[in-house]
């Protein structure tokens, strides 16, 4: 019972951590055009889609 339960944590937390890599890297992606735009003297038009007003 005990190693069943340690191996389900185990890969569950492999899973999310996983997610969380990916989100940091697309967050480092906008981040990069937003700086390289900012250079450029160019405008950044931003669209929020989660429909929060």
């Amino acid at each position: 019972m005990f190693k069943k339960l340690f191996f389900f944590f185990f890969l569950s937390s492999i899973a999310f951590t996983q997610l969380i890599d990916n989100k940091i890297q697309t967050i480092n992606e906008l981040r990069a055009i937003v700086e390289n735009a900012s250079r450029a003297n160019q405008k950044v038009w931003l669209e929020d889609f989660t429909g929060i007003d």
